[in-house]
């Protein structure tokens, strides 16, 4: 895979999660049958199956990880179960209240 076939995973990646997030679905509760398709356009249906496998890849990765971005506040768009455990957190919503939803608010003393 070179590198602007792995921009363009991570472009979809993004694009999906906040399609989730826009629509009030949690990205733990969701799985490539259950989401509901009629939120996503036909460039993204054809690509369902690989952004999946890379949010899969994301959430086995031993240790804490994130997606954020690096422009305004912050804003945490993706946090892996490790992280949740690292900051003793059940859920995504309970990490987004306990961090702000921010980069900066999730920083480790």
């Amino acid at each position: 895979m070179n590198v602007r076939q792995e921009r363009h995973l991570i472009e979809r990646v993004i694009h999906l999660l906040r399609i989730l997030e826009e629509n009030g679905i949690e990205s733990e509760s969701i799985c490539e049958e259950s989401l509901p398709k009629e939120l996503l356009s036909s460039e993204d249906m054809e690509s369902l199956q690989e952004t999946f496998e890379f949010l899969r890849f994301m959430e086995e990765i031993p240790g804490g990880f994130l997606i954020y971005f690096a422009e305004g506040d912050g804003q945490v768009i993706y946090v892996n179960q490790s992280l949740l455990d690292i900051f003793q957190c059940k859920t995504r919503k309970e990490f987004r209240a306990l961090t702000g939803n921010t980069f900066r608010g999730g920083r480790l003393s």
